[in-house]
């Protein structure tokens, strides 16, 4: 109702009543009422500066000294930490989100002194016995156990729809003792075993355990399938990434490093 600002302040200052205005403008009464306000309070018709007292300088500062006394989302949740600033939960959301950065808590094996070491010291001689390319004349072998269940990640896993999908929809189910087949495989940077890095599984997982099999030959089939898809660049660039992590695990001091 901007328009009609200055048309409501000319009328008023020619005492002109609230409601008549309103009548001869064809408004609410109550707009007549806030535009002649707002004139007395700041002697302009402008539409009035938002002071962004949320997101204040204060207001960040303070929440990062609770976030630094106590990290956790537990004890500083986005609805916790809009109440201890008085602020609303979409405010505390963006100063969480825009000067903050969160981080999900990761579950290790643990490791000890004495662990460490060994990893260090094995990390290095490993490095330096298959230095100068020579990692990739080594034969990675590994085996997964595999289900006829739908694999998924509740972390990444979402579905894009307008509205909430029916809950069907959303489901991934579970049963106990799902019928499964334990799959053995070895790679290099010349090429598969006929039937492992990690990497490896992942891939075979997402491409054969995308949606759930009736049986274990239809898995079995998956598998095979997905297995013959995986082509020469993809085993040389797992392979090239076993010097990396070696690397990584010496300048981690045998620590953690991913």
């Amino acid at each position: 109702m901007k328009e009609f600002r200055a048309a409501i302040i000319r009328m008023h200052e020619r005492r002109t009543g609230k409601r008549e205005i309103g009548r001869l403008l064809g408004i609410d009464e109550s707009t007549v009422r806030k535009a002649i306000k707002r004139f007395e309070e700041t002697g302009s018709n402008d539409n009035r500066k938002r002071e962004k007292t949320a997101r204040s300088s204060r207001n960040i500062q303070r929440a990062k000294g609770m976030i630094k006394r106590n990290a956790t989302t537990k004890v500083n949740s986005t609805r916790k930490l809009a109440k201890k600033l008085g602020v609303s939960q979409e405010s505390a959301r963006q100063i969480l989100r825009t000067d903050l950065k969160p981080y999900k808590l990761q579950k290790r094996q643990k490791l000890s002194a004495a662990a460490r070491l060994k990893r260090l010291q094995r990390a290095r001689a490993l490095f330096r016995r298959f230095s100068n390319g020579r990692h990739r004349q080594i034969v990675f072998s590994d085996e997964k156990l595999f289900t006829i269940q739908q694999a998924s990640n509740h972390q990444s896993d979402r579905i894009w729809a307008e509205e909430a999908p029916d809950t069907e929809e959303r489901a991934v189910e579970r049963t106990q003792k799902a019928e499964s087949v334990m799959v053995w495989a070895a790679i290099s940077a010349r090429g598969k075993s006929p039937p492992l890095d990690y990497s490896i599984w992942s891939i075979l997982e997402e491409k054969a355990c995308s949606k759930p099999h009736p049986n274990l030959e239809s898995l079995k089939k998956a598998l095979k399938k997905a297995w013959k898809e995986i082509n020469l660049e993809t085993l040389i660039n797992t392979v090239d990434d076993f010097p990396k992590r070696l690397e990584a695990c010496i300048a981690a001091n045998g620590g953690y490093f991913e």
